[in-house]
């Protein structure tokens, strides 16, 4: 099981039916996973800053970083 299928499934179904109480159930549902997908920006965020740093590996992991959120989620850099 990858990854995804396991906080998939810790999460629960996010996608409407048309069943009014199944559905109030999976807007909880996302909910909870917008909050992680949140967190989980504001962690790359804050290690896209390491790009500036002058250790290789680390100033590395930071380019990698900012290169997905620029690219990707199309989050651009205010500096």
């Amino acid at each position: 099981m990858t990854l995804y299928e396991t906080v998939m499934k810790l999460v629960g179904p996010i996608v409407p039916i048309g069943d009014t109480n199944e559905d109030a159930n999976r807007l909880e549902n996302l909910k909870e996973l917008l909050k992680l997908v949140d967190q989980l920006i504001t962690d790359l965020e804050e290690m896209s800053e390491l790009k500036c740093k002058h250790e290789y590996s680390i100033k590395k992991a930071g380019q990698i970083v900012s290169r997905f959120l620029r690219d990707k989620i199309k989050i651009a850099e205010d500096w």
